[in-house]
């Protein structure tokens, strides 16, 4: 059975920060705390596989666009839950093309859950400009 999207965008922010915190190792590494944790089945983690690898292809090209719309805040400065919320968000936007009010919903969420509160201000704002921009990559 597939995961709704909101938790496999859960699973996609938790191996994202593994992958970033551990030294780029294969998401594979964290698969059995995040099955166990969540309680849900090896294949659902490693079914988003390709998701996380295109957006590890893209990580430049996303933290670039990343970079060009946070003024207030160099890319080192931004915490690493939030960057990788806003890499998310920012993939999903312009690689997927998914709908920008769901983008932004699921964005603010995540930040809800996993960042501190005055996080979820400065991740609306870097998606919404994001959107409003047009950023291209």
């Amino acid at each position: 059975m597939e995961l709704p999207r909101r938790k496999q965008r859960e699973i996609l922010l938790q191996l994202l920060f593994s992958w970033e915190v551990s030294n780029n190792l294969s998401i594979e590494d964290p698969t059995d705390i995040l099955m166990e944790s969540l309680e849900i089945s090896k294949k659902n983690v490693l079914g988003m596989d390709e998701k996380i690898q295109e957006i590890i292809k893209h990580v430049s090209e996303i933290d670039d666009t990343l970079a060009r719309t946070s003024v207030e805040y160099s890319l080192e400065r931004i915490s690493l839950i939030d960057k990788n919320i806003l890499r998310i968000a920012i993939f999903e936007l312009l690689f997927e093309k998914e709908q920008p009010k769901i983008v932004i919903e699921e964005a603010l969420r995540l930040s809800k859950k996993f960042s501190s509160p005055e996080a979820v201000s400065y991740v609306h704002a870097i998606i919404d400009e994001v959107y409003h921009s047009g950023s291209k990559i």
